[in-house]
């Protein structure tokens, strides 16, 4: 009886489990990846100096440079930061995500 009632059990859990198949993950990957180019890094072609790295950080801040604007509302606007600096502690990860990406597209015969 305990055995039935264990198959039965996995029977239905695997009939209501479900994970993401490698179109999804590529998918995301590449969603991930187009933003961080767009949000948080300077991409250049000609790889020019102070580009192609990733942002240390990025918010809003409310008072830059000691100027506060207002909207025609009133309202006060908060300003983009985004932060480069020379001791960027995450590049480590940056570079992993990039052989990885490498290694992946070799692996499926794109070009790399």
């Amino acid at each position: 009886m305990k055995k039935i009632l264990i198959s039965l059990i996995i029977i239905l859990a695997y009939n209501y489990c479900f994970s993401q198949g490698t179109v999804q993950n590529l998918e995301k990957y590449w969603y991930y990846k187009q933003r961080l180019q767009e949000n948080f890094m300077v991409v250049s072609s000609t790889n020019e100096s102070g580009t192609n790295h990733p942002a240390i950080t990025r918010g809003y801040h409310p008072n830059w440079f000691n100027h506060i604007a207002y909207d025609e509302h009133g309202v006060q606007i908060s300003w983009p930061v985004v932060s480069w600096g020379d001791n960027n502690a995450g590049l480590q990860h940056y570079i992993a995500v990039l052989a990885t990406e490498c290694r992946l597209l070799k692996d499926y015969g794109q070009v790399t």
